[in-house]
């Protein structure tokens, strides 16, 4: 078996790679546009809190609601044109993509950390493609590490994705 220290190696090593193909193929644009605001909506189905999701400050807390009715916690990071919704895998949660999601922002995309509370990952993934829209993004990537890359590659068509990356 493979030991915790060499997974996280790996993940991140996967993580870098990703980050390197994402801008390669889509570039660095960025946006002058102000800050999304804090709103609750219930047409866009989102809510926003105070509190600085798994402790990070530059990161704003966001509830959204699926279509089936589930309310999933979400961390967005960034501003720009370029949306990149983070799903994660199976034993972990929302927090393990912050890292890579700030390094997205350096680079002027708008990074979406959400975890899955639905039946339905891609669901979650097409709520979270939706709420990066809402906020501005023009192109949206969808990311998925284990079982989630199937819902990442399920919910692009729903969600007029312009890239997605399954991680196994």
């Amino acid at each position: 078996g493979r030991s915790t220290s060499r997974v996280e190696t790996d993940m991140w090593i996967g993580r870098a790679l990703m980050l390197g193909l994402l801008v390669a193929a889509i570039g660095c644009g960025g946006s002058d546009d102000e800050e999304a605001r804090r709103t609750t909506s219930t047409a866009g189905a989102t809510s926003t809190t105070a509190a600085a999701p798994c402790g990070e400050e530059d990161a704003e807390a966001v509830t959204l609601t699926t279509g089936d009715g589930a309310e999933l916690d979400a961390a967005l990071i960034g501003d720009g044109d370029v949306g990149v919704v983070l799903g994660h895998q199976f034993r972990s949660d929302f927090c393990s993509w912050i890292p890579f999601a700030k390094q997205l922002a350096e680079r002027h995309m708008r990074a979406l950390a959400i975890n899955f509370v639905s039946t339905s990952p891609d669901d979650d993934m097409v709520a979270g493609a939706s709420e990066l829209r809402r906020r501005g993004a023009k192109r949206i990537i969808l990311v998925g590490a284990s079982m989630v890359g199937t819902a990442a590659l399920v919910a692009a068509e729903e969600s007029d994705a312009a890239g997605v990356a399954a991680l196994s």
